[in-house]
């Protein structure tokens, strides 16, 4: 095991493998994607029937508490969201290795299906494992946050104050002052994008290892900050011009299907509802592959895993 220099060429790969591993296996990973979403709204169903239940009290609450209910209801609240949160923490992390273990098993060119990727599930070792990971991930987290937050206290203090003022002026029926940006502010919120980006990459690396190899959590945790912080630079070139690509390839997207929805529009408001969801739906369950497989290829770059197995290496015996 060793954490490795990562070139750009290499990483703009991962673009490209992560779109031919999604295309080998289209449909598989379509359905695992909806077992996904499925999951998903299972550990949110605490706080989806609270909402539900306290639809009409919410909304009487309104701008005066932020849309929360109030007195008992909002206790109710915050335990529901708490538990929510507690079943995502214990439930969520081994759909994340089996997510894992399936992108290795799509790049060996073996037979796989939707529901492997519940096979965590009746690993008790590897489901422990996964939430140590996702908890130290988390610490690690808030000790990150709460450092960027000391920092840029003064900042965020006086944005706040502001953001209070055009609250309390409008509630009162006057004239909310007009906005005025502090000097630091973007400074705040791109700096933490960069942040939080870059932890979005600790995350995902070290889950690959957790979930690939016999490491401990803390040991997986230590190689993924090693690896990304050895290819820090590189990785911020590459998380530039990918932005820059995939932001020009979305608006020319959005623009299209915008013009597509406006269209159907004046046919039929319906038939630009249903439209509009049959082309989200497919975008949507595309996410999770790729955004799995590319943390699969990820870690396999930068800490030597499957060096033996190069990636779409067994095409050419599926081809054949």
């Amino acid at each position: 095991m060793s954490v490795q220099s990562v070139s750009i060429g290499s990483m703009f790969t991962w673009i490209v493998d992560s779109f031919k591993l999604l295309k080998r296996n289209f449909g598989t990973l379509m359905a695992a994607s909806a077992v996904t979403l499925g999951l998903g709204l299972l550990m949110s169903a605490p706080i989806m029937y609270f909402a539900f239940a306290n639809a009409q009290s919410m909304a009487a609450a309104g701008a005066v508490n932020g849309g929360l209910p109030t007195g008992n209801a909002l206790t109710m609240f915050y335990a529901t969201y708490a538990l929510t949160i507690l079943l995502s923490l214990v439930l969520f992390p081994p759909l994340l290795v089996g997510w894992f273990r399936l992108s290795r098993d799509i790049d060996h060119g073996r037979a796989v299906t939707a529901m492997d990727i519940l096979a965590p599930y009746r690993d008790s070792r590897a489901w422990i494992r996964s939430v140590v990971f996702a908890l130290l991930v988390a610490l690690l987290y808030l000790v990150v946050i709460g450092l960027f937050v000391a920092a840029f206290w003064g900042v965020i203090g006086e944005f706040m104050q502001q953001v209070a003022a055009q609250q309390a002026a409008t509630l009162s029926g006057g004239t909310p002052p007009p906005p005025s940006f502090p000097g630091g502010i973007l400074l705040a919120y791109f700096g933490f994008l960069a942040v939080a980006m870059f932890l979005q990459f600790i995350y995902m690396v070290g889950f690959g290892e957790v979930s690939l190899r016999d490491t401990s959590p803390l040991e997986a945790m230590k190689l993924a900050i090693t690896g990304v912080l050895k290819n820090v630079l590189k990785l911020a070139l590459f998380l530039f011009f990918a932005f820059m690509l995939f932001g020009a390839v979305f608006g020319v997207v959005v623009f299209v299907l915008a013009l597509l929805i406006t269209m159907l529009m004046l046919i039929s408001p319906v038939l630009a509802v249903v439209v509009g969801l049959l082309l989200y739906i497919p975008f949507l369950l595309c996410l999770y592959p790729l955004m799995f497989i590319g943390g699969y290829l990820v870690w396999k770059s930068m800490l030597g895993g499957d060096s033996g197995a190069p990636t779409l290496a067994t095409e050419s015996v599926v081809a054949a």
